[in-house]
């Protein structure tokens, strides 16, 4: 597959239309295809989401979480907090959500806050692998090494 001719056609397709099958097949794409290469596209094109087709965001719910991830790469407070917002409303108490929470508070370098969600979520599920494997990466992140051992 032609991956550049591919992207081109999708986009050049959800830009023609702007159906929200378009752009969520535009969407799907480069989350699948190298999401961290493409992350200025998916908050964009996330944004435009939310402006234009809010009718469809309780069906597809995992875009809002890949909004938010691409919010915060790129240093976008004001569009996390939006994002983690859509999440929370619907979803409060779920460990994704806890999750977020804590990597919102991380991006914020408040490492304390972060750690403290993630312990938690360890605390009630041990085999919570996903909050393990982000907390070590959250003390590695701010050269907390001794705590990720």
């Amino acid at each position: 597959m032609n991956h550049p001719e591919h992207l081109r056609q999708l986009t050049d397709k959800a830009n023609a239309g702007g159906s929200f099958k378009d752009l969520k097949a535009l969407l799907d794409y480069l989350i699948l295809y190298k999401a961290g290469q493409n992350t200025e596209t998916i908050l964009e094109r996330g944004i435009e989401v939310c402006e234009k087709h809010t009718s469809q965001i309780a069906e597809n719910f995992y875009l809002i979480e890949e909004f938010f991830y691409a919010a915060l790469a790129l240093q976008q407070r004001d569009w996390a907090d939006f994002f983690l917002n859509v999440v929370h409303a619907h979803f409060p108490k779920q460990v994704k959500t806890m999750r977020m929470l804590a990597m919102w508070h991380e991006s914020n370098g408040e490492i304390l806050r972060a750690s403290n969600i993630l312990i938690e979520l360890i605390e009630n599920d041990p085999s919570d692998h996903q909050s393990v494997k982000r907390l070590a990466a959250a003390y590695r992140d701010f050269d907390m090494e001794q705590q990720a051992i």
